[in-house]
Formats: structure tokens, sequence, C-alpha cells
């Protein structure tokens, strides 16, 4: 890796085919560098829809022309499919003649306002001519957006919208993929392939056996013991479609994403839905009735991306489906119609594709298990396991059998089952369609399906382990290890999946069985030697239950999800791998293909992106922060991250508000201080999430519901005590709503729009006999009557507080008897002509202090006594009796 060649960027815009290979060492240490270009072979890459013709007037028109000149039938989805092929040809045909290449047409007007402006210099040109030259410039400006467009396209980068002059930053982008997607050679079992015809029938054997399913069938459970789908639910999964339900899918799609094998992106459907509308209606209804797709329309590609820098072998390659448009769409209105239900489904322990769930939700339950089993001294162990090609192994009759036990209606299990055993792939290799072959299991990757089906099927081993804790073969960690409360056995992020257990011999047992039976059922298998065990504590032989399960073994920490496990959340080091990404993502050569606005825009993104996924769950120390902006403010200025340059602007103005005056650049530090606060009102609202659940019992408090209890002790690797630091700050802008105050603690919560009425009046909250209860203990809330105090209030009260309650009481009558001068000489001096001018007039009485505090002023037009009689009509006589004289 140190010998390397330099280029500058006009040759990588010029020659973007360009190679680097490595000659052999003859006398040096070193090897010599060949670099290569015009080496590749003329490949046949397949059909893509271009964007940028919507920017030609004529197109929609066009396409409305060519769609309803073609033939029609019954409408079925094959008749459908064949339309959109000879569609196809008609734009193919339209570009090569009528809109031509976008070089060329650049190069046309910039030749014909050269041939102006010459005539120009040589004397005055009619104003015909001038015309001419404006409307040139005019056409040159949109061509130009055109090319954009299509740059933009084929690098997906989807953080940089077009209009900004980013064309030449776009070439470079593809460039760049297309040198790092590009194999040349491969590894297949060990054995050396090169040259596109060989690598084509490489990989199209290879995949052939990856997705050729050994054993159809399989055995299941009797009873897989899951919860099950109402009828309400199940009629709403097999209801007709709808031509809203269909369009709202297609909006949900991104229209810039790769196609398929017909060519034609979601942008296509989105601009041309009137066009084809009534069709694509007719073939939902065919799809409803026969519940499979034509080989036309279930076609797909395997893309190959990929996993690292340097690819060796096959195992480097992550296999991606492209699906066909039509394909898609139907999947993503089935996906849209399960969605609701998934989080019934599924058990909590699952963080991937449920709504309401993320994965900073696994990594944080994970870490407090951790922490809490390190703190008790009892020794443990953690298992991370990799399921080999997770998607690519599901058995569909298992994944059938699993809707059915889930009490999915048969039609939906048909419609499923057509959609994934319909499937017909060709493998993609540098461009190119290779092969044609049915599948005969798995779940294809970039299906809008996949994700759903495939937690479906984990169910499977979250359901097993839960039995075997049941059952006590098993034991997990614990949020609260003292009371052995809040166990946990696992947890899953899709194929990600982590287990808890006691450094146990019988358990690691029972959890290696557990796992054969799993693969035996669904068709999943474990790749055990790149599972790892982590023990925590003092476990006594590590390598022995190490090699029991068949795999290696570390200490922690770990990465879990991409996050710290085990790991001190102050800790430095956990931001590293942060901050490699994050310069990484400003390397010079994009800096210096992009505008101004552009470097703006990347570094804007980078920002929101890179550093923001551990930020959400840890604080990030002032030198990260530090280093990053440093990289920030070199790329924006330079265009480099390591040169300074002159900064033209401050850096604070930077990151103020657009309209502030400043270019609204993310405080590093201020948002990971609202990442954090987020999951204090995560913590406040979602009362019956699981996660909730289990941090309540880790950091319990009886006396709100809206925040955990009290953190003492050493943060050790736990991130909520991280996220509780910010509980200060976010309760200065957080306010509960009391609702009916069935919820919410009359003196710990801040529920009246100021200070906690424990902070208001610590004196009350600590004589109260209910320091504990909630707002509708309290008071009462009422339509009719509006808000009224309850009488426990009163009868909460000790000792001498409930005598002065009743002394107020009496004085409110004017029956008290009291010397006023002497009272007056004690207090502020002034001449009252009655007893209550002594409570609401005194500026030394507690009283005359309380109203200042709540913001309550007396009307001119009442007397003292008459404005302390309506004050006590409003709030309740026994309010104002109890609660002020405690004040004093």
């Amino acid at each position: 890796r140190i010998d390397r060649a330099f280029i500058c960027t006009d040759f990588d815009c010029l020659l973007g085919n360009c190679r680097l290979s490595a000659l052999e060492r003859v006398e040096s240490d070193h090897c010599p560098i060949m670099i290569e270009w015009g080496f590749e072979e003329r490949l046949h890459r397949y059909w893509k829809f271009e964007n940028m013709w919507f920017l030609d007037e004529s197109f929609i028109a066009n396409t409305s022309e060519w769609w309803n000149c073609q033939p029609r039938g019954v409408g079925d989805l094959f008749l459908f499919g064949q339309r959109l092929r000879m569609l196809k040809e008609k734009i193919r045909k339209w570009n090569k003649e009528e809109f031509r290449k976008v070089d060329v047409r650049i190069a046309e007007i910039l030749a014909e306002i050269k041939m102006l402006d010459g005539k120009e210099e040589d004397g005055p040109i009619s104003v015909e001519d001038r015309s001419r030259r404006d409307t040139l410039k005019y056409d040159l400006d949109k061509v130009l957006l055109m090319e954009e467009v299509a740059w933009r396209q084929k690098s997906r980068e989807n953080w940089l919208k077009v209009g900004d002059m980013n064309s030449r930053y776009f070439h470079g982008v593809v460039n760049h993929n297309r040198r790092r997607n590009f194999i040349s050679s491969l590894k297949f079992n060990g054995t050396p392939v090169e040259g596109q015809s060989a690598l084509k029938a490489a990989f199209v054997e290879h995949y052939s056996a990856v997705f050729k399913e050994e054993k159809k069938v399989r055995p299941f459970p009797a009873s897989y013991g899951g919860v099950t789908i109402s009828d309400c639910e199940r009629n709403s999964l097999v209801r007709q479609f709808s031509e809203e339900e269909i369009w709202m899918a297609v909006r949900k799609c991104r229209g810039d994403k790769a196609p398929g094998p017909d060519g034609f992106s979601l942008e296509f459907f989105k601009k041309c839905w009137d066009v084809i509308k009534s069709d694509m209606l007719k073939a939902f209804e065919d799809f409803f009735i026969k519940g499979e797709l034509p080989i036309c329309i279930a076609h797909s590609f395997l893309c190959l991306i990929p996993k690292k820098e340097s690819v060796i072998e096959v195992k480097d390659l992550r296999p991606i489906s492209l699906i066909g448009s039509v394909n898609k769409i139907i999947s993503k209105v089935l996906t849209e119609r399960l969605k609701p239900i998934m989080s019934k489904l599924i058990s909590g322990n699952q963080f991937s594709g449920i709504r309401g769930r993320q994965i900073h939700e696994a990594s944080l339950i994970a870490n407090e298990l951790v922490d809490s089993r390190r703190k008790s001294g009892k020794p443990g162990l953690i298992f991370k396991l990799d399921i080999e090609k997770a998607f690519d192994n599901v058995n569909w009759e298992c994944l059938v059998k699993i809707m059915a036990s889930f009490g999915f209606p048969p039609a939906f299990q048909r419609w499923i089952h057509g959609l994934v055993s319909s499937a017909h792939l060709s493998v993609l290799v540098n461009g190119e369609a290779a092969g044609f072959f049915k599948i005969g299991k798995g779940l294809r990757q970039g299906d809008p399906m996949s994700p759903f089906l495939f937690n479906l099927v984990m169910d499977v081993l979250s359901m097993m382990l839960e039995r075997l804790r049941v059952a006590g073969l098993i034991t997990g960690f614990c949020m609260d290890e003292g009371n052995r409360r809040g166990e946990v056995t696992h947890l899953l992020y899709a194929n990600d999946t982590i287990i808890f257990c006691d450094a146990d011999e019988d358990q690691v047992m029972n959890i290696l069985a557990t796992i054969i039976c799993f693969q035996t059922v669904t068709g999943l298998r474990i790749n055990v030697e790149k599972s790892k065990m982590h023990p925590i504590g003092s476990v006594d032989n590590p390598d022995r239950l190490a090699a029991m399960f068949g795999c290696g073994w570390s200490y922690l920490p770990t990465v879990y999800l991409g996050l710290p496990l085990g790991a001190s959340p102050n800790s430095v080091s956990v931001w590293n791998p942060v901050l490699t990404r994050f310069q990484s993502r400003l390397e010079g050569w994009r800096g210096k293909f992009l505008s101004l606005g552009g470097r703006l825009t990347l570094a804007s993104s980078v920002l929101s992106s890179q550093p923001l996924f551990l930020g959400s769950i840890c604080k990030a120390p002032k030198s990260v922060i530090g280093k990053m902006e440093k990289s920030l403010r070199r790329f924006i200025w330079s265009g480099v991250q390591d040169k300074g340059r002159y900064h033209l602007v401050n850096w604070q103005l930077c990151k103020a508000l657009k309209k502030e005056g400043g270019l609204g650049i993310l405080d590093m530090a201020s948002m990971n201080s609202a990442l954090l606060s987020k999951w204090l009102w995560k913590f406040a609202t979602e009362k019956e999430a699981w996660w909730r659940k289990m941090i309540s019992i880790k950091f319990p408090n009886p006396s709100s519901l809206w925040k955990a209890g009290q953190i003492d002790g050493r943060i050790g690797c736990s991130l909520w005590k991280s996220i509780a630091k910010e509980e200060s700050c976010f309760w200065k802008f957080a306010v509960v709503d009391p609702g009916g105050g069935a919820w919410v603690s009359f003196w710990q919560d801040r529920w009246n729009h100021g200070m906690t009425l424990g902070e208001s009046f610590p004196r009350v909250a600590a004589a109260s006999a209910l320091p504990q209860g909630w707002v509708s203990e309290f008071v009462s809330f009422s339509s009719e009557r509006g808000v009224s105090w309850n009488l426990p209030l009163i009868l909460s009260l000790r000792g001498g507080l409930k005598e002065r309650g009743v002394i107020y009481w009496i004085s409110c009558q004017t029956f008290l008897l009291v010397r006023f001068h002497v009272v007056l000489a004690g207090l502020c001096g002034r001449r009252v002509q009655e007893l209550a001018s002594l409570y609401a007039q005194c500026t030394n009485a507690c009283v005359a202090r309380s109203f200042r505090e709540w913001r309550i002023s007396r009307s001119s037009q009442y007397g003292d006594r008459r404005f302390l009689r309506k004050l006590m009509d409003l709030l309740g006589c026994s309010f104002i009796i109890a609660l002020l004289p405690m004040t004093i």
C-alpha cells in the first residue's frame, strides 16, 4: 500500500477509466506502478432511464402518445411489462434521433455562439443574430443543467442538489465509484479468475449455487406460541388495491435509485402517473387474483458492492438486488400494509424495521446490561453471532408457516410467496448482465418487503431463546441484578444478534443446541468462526467455553451495531473511528471539484451524518469537537482539510442561523446535547416502549413517570448516566401537560409552567404526607367546575402547619384579635385599616409575597377583603387555608 501513483483532477476527468496495477519487483523493495487507460472491453450495459429527459418540454407529451398508441389487451401484469419494453424502444429511438447526446449538443451550441461572436468582431451584427445568440445562451444553460442532472443520477450523491453547476464533482464521483467497483480479477474457492467473460461465467455459477435450496422441506414446531393478528387486521391486509394506495407507495419510493432490468426509475412513474395509472390499476387487479408475477416483471439484477477497499475473494462483495420498477411498487404497497402490525407481532428484543424502534435503543440496553453485570461482580458471557448470508438463505416454506402461525390470511401468504418465489436473477459484472436463473430460496436485498419478512423469520430464534429462559436453561443479564429484575437473554437488530448468559458450560451448550435447531427450521446458518464470545468479570475458563461454542473470544470493549459496547462513554478512543470516517468524507479531491457553496453543503451533510450517529448516544469530548470543526473550517475555505487558509468569516458567525446572518452550519456541541436530551423526551412520552421499561427498572423513580431515578456511583459503561446529565437543561424547556393529572407528580414534575412545586415551596413539600402524590390526588379538573382543590391536601399537612391554616381562615373572617400597631411596628410600618390588608398589602407579609411570586395582581375594583374572598372562591378555600401559611 506504500507504492502509489499520483494524478491531478484534470487527468481524472479526462481519463476516468484509468487503472493502477503493480508490476513484479526485480531489484528494489518497491513495485513499479503502471497506469493504464482505455483498457475496458466493450461492455453491453443495460438501458437506464435518464431523469434529465424530463427537462425536455416535449417528453411527457411524447410519452403519452407512445404509451396510448400501443395495443391494449386484458390489462394483466405480463402485458404491462411488454408495454414498458415497447415504450423503452420508443424512448431509445427518440433519444438517438432527436434528443441526442448532451455533450454533442453543448459542443454545437458553443460552436454557433463562437461563430456569432467572431462575426460581431468583424462588424455589427443584425438584430436576428443577437436574438439568436441570446436564445443559444438560454439553450446552453438548459443543456448544462441536463448534463448536471445526468451526472448526479449516475453518481447517486443525494446530499447535493442540482443547480449549483457541480457537474465536475458528480463526474469525479462517478469515475471514483467506477474504479472502486470495477472487478478485473477475483478468487473463487481459491482459484483466481481474470477477464470479463471468465468472471461472468464464474459469478453465474457461484450465485446459482448460493440460491439453490437443498432442503425444500424442513421441520417446524407445531405450536409457535406467538401473538396473532386480529380479524380487522386480516381484512385490511387483503383488501382491494386502490389508486390512492398505489400512488402513495410510488411517492414514498426514491426516484433516483438504480433501476432494475426494465430500466425505468421510479421518477418516471411519478412524473408520468397520469399517463400509466389506469393500466397500473389493471395490473394490480391481475396480481390481486393470481398472486404471482410473470418473468418480465419478476426479473432482477444482482449488483455486487465491495465490502472493503481491496476486493480479493467473492466473499468481499455484497450482492444487492435491483428489482424491476413494477415489482418494487407492488412490494412497497404490501409493505405499507404490513408495517402497522409489525410492532405487535415482533418481540421487543428486535429493533430493526419496526415503527417506533431505533438502533440506538438496542445499544443503550446492551450497555446498561453490561454495566449492571460488571457492578454485580457476577461473571457472564456475551455471544455476538454472525449469520452467514442472512437474507440469501431464508427458506420460503418456513416463511409461509411462520406467517400462518401469526394468523396471516391465506391470500396474503399467497401474495408473499408469489413475490419471493417468482424471482429470476442475472448478475451484473462491471455493469454487464450475465446469466439468467431462477432462485430456490432467499429474500432479495433491495426489495422493500425483505427486511420485514426477515424479522418474522428471526423472531423464531427470539421465541426459542425466550423458551429456554422460561425453562431455566439459560440465565440472562438483568437491569437490576440484585433483585433479578429486567432479565434480558438476547437483542436483535435484523441479523445482528447478541446473546447474554452466565459463564456456565451447560448454558453454552443449550444456546448452541438452540442455534442448531434454528438453522434446521429456517435455513439460516450461523457462522461460528466469525462469531465472538466476550467474557465479563472473572471467568475461569474462557478458552474452554469458546471452544465448546466453536468461536473465538476477546475482552470488552467491542463494537455492536457500529456503536461501542462495554467502553466508557467519556473516552476519546470511542470517537476515533468517527474521526476517520469524518475525514475520509472530506477528501481533497472532493473539495477541488466543488464550488464554495457545494463545499458548504458537503460539510453540512457530513456533519449531520457521520458524528451524529454516535453523538445520539454518547457525549462528544471537547477535543473531538475541536478536531472536527478544524477540519470543516479548512475544507470550506480551502477545499482540503490538511492545509490552512485565511478564514473570511468568523466561525461562530458561520454556525449562526441563516435568519440571523450565518451560514446555518450545525453547532456540534449543541446538536450533541439536543440529541441526548431527546432520550429524556422519549422517556417521558414513550411509556409503553420496551427500552423505557428496562431503564425504569434500573433507575426507578416512584415519584415521577416522566423522569428516571437518581443515578449514583461511577459511570462505568452506562450510557444513560451521560444522557441524564442533560436533564437540567432539558427540563428548562419542557413542560408536562397534566391532563387528568393521574400520571403527573404534584411536587416533582414541572406542570405549572414554572419551577416544580417542590422547588417553589420546599417546606410545604417536605411537610406533606403525600410527597409522591399525583396531581389528581390534589386537584380536580372539570370542564364544568374548572379547577378545584381536593381535601386530601389539607389532611396531608402535619403539625403546626394545619393549626396556622385554621388561624388564617379565622383571620379572613376578621374575627382574629390582634393589636394592629404592634403588627405594623414589627413589619413595614404602613397603616392598614383591617386585617385583610395585612395579608394583601404588606410587602413583608408572606401572602403578598406569594401573590408576587405567582404573578397574581389585585384588581382595583376590589377591596382587600373582597379580593381575598374572591381568591378563595377562585382557588378554593381549602387551598388558601392550607398553602399560604406554610410559606411563613
